[in-house]
């Protein structure tokens, strides 16, 4: 009997172990806390009826001697639009095929969302079709959380529905050590687009709810950076890669750094 009874407490020692465990959260690894990635972004041709970014063989280049282990393309693929500005489908899968063509060459995983421009008539179909990403959606690398949200109205997903679907995802990956929203479009920018004060409002407060470390946004714009109830709002713009804004001292991608809740972002040229 004495046997039986030390038998059952052990049993019930381990299991009260374990549940102190499970209400601590899991335990990660220092090296499941790091990333190094690049962002990308804006690298559409100046027309969407000929040719293609023609420096977007050299930032491949440049970008696999940094050596990444993911790469994110913050949208504006390609140069897409509507049908009333003379634009056809098939002068958005040309382009789509290309890019597809070059970005082969990237030595790590690449994720993207779309841009305004990678739309053809504000649908993401063709973006979906050639890239075999969704519009929005999220992934984990180690014990870090990306969110990928373009914050930009498409067919299909409207902004609102959008923010309420980051609220869903965040409430379901709350346990990780970090987590960073990418968008397109930026909730803050004073160079620039961006959302209205009464979006981003919204998407604020979802993301003081979750702790969220930082928002990167690839929208059209210099570095710039500010925070609001500790979230970090960094607008990352791309450009230089045409004749038009070869001049203008922007950036053609960013290194990425993120060691726990600690994220640094530095604008890179070619």
């Amino acid at each position: 009997m004495m046997g039986r009874l030390r038998h059952c407490a052990a049993l019930l020692a381990a299991a009260v172990a374990a549940a102190a465990l499970c209400c601590r959260g899991p335990v990660y690894t220092p090296e499941s806390m790091r990333l190094h990635c690049i962002l990308l972004g804006n690298t559409e041709p100046d027309s969407p009826f000929s040719g293609f970014n023609e420096r977007l063989p050299d930032l491949i280049r440049t970008v696999n001697l940094e050596n990444p282990v993911i790469v994110i393309h913050s949208g504006n693929l390609i140069h897409g639009g509507h049908s009333w500005m003379g634009i056809k489908e098939k002068d958005l899968t040309r382009q789509y095929e290309i890019f597809q063509t070059k970005i082969r060459a990237l030595n790590a995983p690449f994720y993207c969302l779309p841009g305004e421009k990678d739309l053809f008539n504000r649908s993401a179909r063709l973006f979906q079709e050639y890239t075999g990403k969704k519009a929005l959606y999220s992934f984990n690398y180690g014990a870090i959380h990306i969110v990928m949200a373009p914050m930009i109205d498409i067919d299909g997903y409207p902004i609102n529905d959008q923010i309420a679907w980051i609220d869903r995802d965040l409430s379901r990956n709350a346990i990780r050590s970090a987590t960073l929203v990418i968008t397109h479009m930026p909730p803050v920018n004073p160079q620039g687009p961006r959302l209205s004060d009464e979006t981003a409002g919204q998407l604020h407060k979802v993301l003081v709810k979750y702790r969220v470390q930082a928002v990167v946004s690839g929208g059209p714009g210099r570095l710039y950076e500010t925070s609001k109830d500790g979230i970090r709002y960094i607008v990352a713009g791309c450009g230089g890669f045409s004749p038009e804004d070869r001049f203008k001292g922007l950036f053609q991608y960013y290194t990425v750094h993120v060691n726990g809740a600690e994220v640094r972002i530095e604008g890179k040229k070619l």
